[in-house]
């Protein structure tokens, strides 16, 4: 008899539990609608994050910049979700 693959239904649960994340993370920050977080929204979603997490004081905008392109995979000025995933 097989014995289920328990690691495969790890990684579909991680998977589910990271998109419903993202959309949450849409949800909330997606504001003007448009599926993408533009670099204001996108900066909204970090600081709040920062200061989640009390180290709001220690937002850097140059970091910030950095990171948000690391992200922009495509150079669009945009997130989607599947850059962030």
């Amino acid at each position: 008899m097989p014995v289920p693959n328990d690691e495969s239904s790890g990684e579909e649960d991680e998977e589910f539990v990271i998109q419903k994340v993202v959309d949450s993370i849409w949800d909330e920050y997606d504001k003007d609608g448009s599926g993408n977080l533009d670099k204001e929204e996108t900066r909204a979603f970090c600081k709040d994050s920062l200061q989640q997490m009390t180290f709001g004081d220690e937002f850097n905008e140059e970091a910030f910049s950095k990171t948000f392109d690391e992200f922009d995979e495509d150079g669009s000025g945009s997130i989607d979700k599947n850059e962030m995933v």
